[in-house]
Parts: structure tokens; C-alpha cells; sequence
């Protein structure tokens, strides 16, 4: 055959394969066919036979990073984008579907990562009040049953924003100096 051995004609004429496939080297073989009578003169004709391979769950989806960071004010608006992650999957179809998610429930009341697109989002309105600092984990989950996944560590680091003026804790003041004091 024309695929290097790939595929062999069994007596009763079945095509049988001779190894492991692997769709992401070679996703579809065409063979060539040759079938041939014992006539006199013998006749024969060639066809092509394309083998598709179909995709197996074999590839876990591969984070661009495995570790992601951010710092943000601690006003920043709910809703807010602050970082995006990306996760590629090799396989084909639903099985290269990858969708995101916060790991830690901690995290979850502070930020929120879109589904399908890895964006991670601010989720309320007083991080640095919370905290200063947060780190987490986001999940890229494929499509495959079983489904394969990945994950990469967050940190993000909120910054104080000054939004209380200082205060007097009275409303006047005064004081009393003699006269001729040395300075000090």
C-alpha cells in the first residue's frame, strides 16, 4: 500500500490496519486499492480508500503559563478585567473545547474567570480592604470524556487606593507659647 504498511489486505480481502493511529501526526491515509482478477488477459483497477482517524481524548490541555500575576487597585470596578489565561488542547472537536474556572471557593467572592475565554474579572469592590494579597488556581478542563485538564497559580496583588481623607478628632484646637521659647 501507499501509506508505508499501514494498512494490509487480509485473504477474504478485508483491509486491516497494522499499528497504532494517531490523529495529531496523521489525521487521514489514502490507499490505494488494486484489485485484480485471474481472467485471461488478467484486468485490473486501482481506487483510493481515505481513512479517516478519529480523535481520541489523548492530549491534556497545556496552560500558556503556569503561573499568572496582577496587581490592581483596590477600587478597581466590578467587572473589570485583570488578566486573561490561555489554554491550547491538541486533540480535535469537543475534545479540544477548553473552558476555565476558579479552583478555591475563597477566591470566587473576589473574582470571576469567563468560561470561554480565560478572562479573569473583578468581582468586588474592596479587594485591598480584604486583603493585599491573593493567590489561587484557574482550571483549564477540556471537553473529553473523561475530560483532561490543567491548572496555573494566581496571584494577585491589590493596591491601596487613599479614599479616606485624613479626619481631626476635634473641630478647633489651640495652644499656648511663652514668649522668648527657644526654637524646638
Amino acid at each position: 500500500d501507499s501509506t508505508g504498511g499501514n494498512f494490509v489486505m487480509d485473504v477474504s480481502g478485508c483491509i486491516v490496519t497494522n499499528m497504532t493511529f494517531d490523529r495529531e501526526e496523521v489525521p487521514q491515509y489514502a490507499v490505494t486499492v488494486l484489485a485484480a482478477d485471474y481472467g485471461s488477459p488478467p484486468k485490473s483497477t486501482t481506487g483510493i480508500l481515505t481513512v479517516i482517524v478519529l480523535d481520541a481524548n489523548d492530549n491534556s490541555p497545556i496552560m500558556e503559563s503556569s503561573f499568572y500575576t496582577a496587581t490592581v487597585s483596590e477600587i478597581i470596578p466590578i467587572g473589570t478585567s485583570i488578566l486573561r489565561v490561555n489554554a491550547t488542547d491538541m486533540d480535535n472537536g469537543t475534545n479540544a473545547l477548553v473552558s476555565y474556572s476558579i479552583v478555591e471557593d475563597t477566591a470566587a467572592a473576589f473574582f470571576v474567570v469567563n468560561k470561554s475565554s480565560g478572562v479573569l474579572h473583578a468581582a468586588n469592590l474592596s479587594l485591598y480592604e480584604q486583603q493585599h494579597f491573593y493567590q489561587f488556581h484557574i482550571l483549564a478542563q477540556d471537553g473529553g470524556v473523561p475530560p483532561l485538564n490543567a491548572t496555573a497559580l494566581i496571584h494577585i496583588f491589590s493596591t491601596d487606593y487613599n479614599v479616606h481623607p485624613p479626619v481631626f478628632g476635634q473641630s478647633s484646637y489651640s495652644a499656648e507659647l511663652r514668649e522668648n521659647l527657644a526654637p524646638g
